[in-house]
């Protein structure tokens, strides 16, 4: 009997959540046939200019890369806190669907002025993201991509992070040769976005064949294991397509199977700059960082929503999973890092002129006095965030 009230409980606060996201869709919506008219977080009315409380939802919480991230909307916040604009904002670290829900229900209920959230799942978030706003609360979504309606996304840009790693990987080996690919986590919204732009550009390379692709997590171990397991098949290896910070545990396989190393994308922390710089100096490699600062530019970009200002329309672009929604904010990748800059290099044909092709003492000096695991970010000055949106009307 236990069991049933259980299963029911569960259903209706199921089908209480989708209710929730249908009222929110007709109330909020209004026009959006060009992804923009009617959009609630872009057309947000001010109830006030400072004092704020945000809630900061994070939906996934192992590896370093996101605890810099945290850390970078915590050195924000505190600025803000100070200049008196931001009252508090509630950061929730959670991992998997069901915390995230209730950390964002939390919230709800606590009567937050914004919500930033980044979703683990893009979908199984979009009934608490449309109970949020029909409450009156301003969504915004940070880092991850999700096509909710009604919410602006400051999403980093996965597409231009993997396509030119795609591009210097497919020109280092002339366009032919037999390469693995290591990614991140399998049913993650980065994660596809990544991958299918490298299946895009390796299109145009039909003599260089994936051998195989596997998951693993971010992680320098899984990483590293993913690896070995693709040593163990493989006698030829080429190349390794690696996401983000598992280089090291790639190199790691390649010694401990004592076999030359491949030409190979790199990691973005200093520790593994300095790595490549002093012991391996040989290595063709090279990284683009994956912005850890777009959190605290999120919480930036949520506050002048707050305060009532309009964001330009060329700010925006359309959503990476819904083309038709025009409510993202690109936060570009900073800096293409190979060991002498190259900016004119063919993989930097095509890319957003605020790019900076860098050498790799040039970005080793940059983490002086910074630690091994800390990496290469740029966080949006209050002036950058300003350029944004329209001067507000006096």
């Amino acid at each position: 009997m236990k069991r049933k009230i259980t299963v029911f409980l569960s259903l209706l606060v199921i089908l209480t959540l989708l209710l929730s996201a249908c009222s929110s869709n007709k109330s909020t919506t209004g026009s959006q046939s060009n992804g923009q008219s009617g959009n609630f977080a872009l057309e947000y009315k001010s109830k006030k200019k400072d004092g704020f409380i945000i809630g900061f939802s994070n939906g996934y919480f192992g590896n370093t890369w996101r605890s810099q991230y945290v850390d970078g909307v915590k050195r924000v916040t505190a600025e803000l806190k100070k200049e008196g604009i931001v009252k508090e904002v509630n950061v929730q670290n959670t991992n998997g669907v069901p915390a995230q829900i209730a950390a964002v229900e939390s919230f709800i209920n606590s009567g937050v002025d914004a919500i930033v959230i980044n979703p683990v799942s893009s979908s199984s978030l979009a009934p608490v993201v449309a109970k949020a706003i029909s409450k009156g609360i301003l969504v915004v979504v940070s880092e991850s991509g999700a096509d909710y309606p009604n919410t602006v996304v400051v999403g980093g840009d996965n597409a231009g992070f993997w396509r030119i790693q795609t591009k210097w990987l497919a020109e280092q080996l002339k366009g032919k040769g037999d390469i693995v690919e290591i990614n991140g986590i399998a049913g993650n919204v980065s994660d596809e976005l990544r991958t299918r732009e490298s299946k895009d550009i390796l299109k145009k390379y039909p003599d260089i064949k994936v051998l195989g692709s596997a998951p693993g997590g971010w992680d320098p171990t899984k990483g590293q294991q993913a690896m070995s397991n693709f040593l163990s098949t493989h006698s030829k290896i080429d190349g390794v397509l690696v996401q983000d910070q598992m280089a090291g545990g790639v190199i790691q396989a390649f010694e401990a199977a004592k076999r030359p190393l491949p030409v190979m994308t790199g990691d973005f922390t200093y520790g593994f700059l300095r790595m490549w710089k002093d012991k391996y100096p040989d290595l063709n490699t090279m990284t683009i960082p994956y912005n850890t600062g777009i959190g605290a530019n999120s919480i930036r970009v949520a506050v002048k929503l707050l305060q009532g200002n309009k964001l330009k329309p060329e700010s925006l672009s359309p959503n990476p999973l819904k083309k038709e929604l025009k409510n993202t904010i690109i936060s570009t990748v900073p800096y293409v890092i190979t060991k002498e800059a190259q900016p004119d290099a063919p993989w930097m044909e095509g890319e957003d002129s605020k790019i900076k092709a860098i050498g790799l003492d040039e970005a080793v000096k940059m983490g002086e006095g910074k630690g091994e695991s800390i990496a290469v970010e740029s966080i949006w000055t209050e002036e950058e965030v300003d350029q944004m949106f329209n001067k507000p009307a006096n």
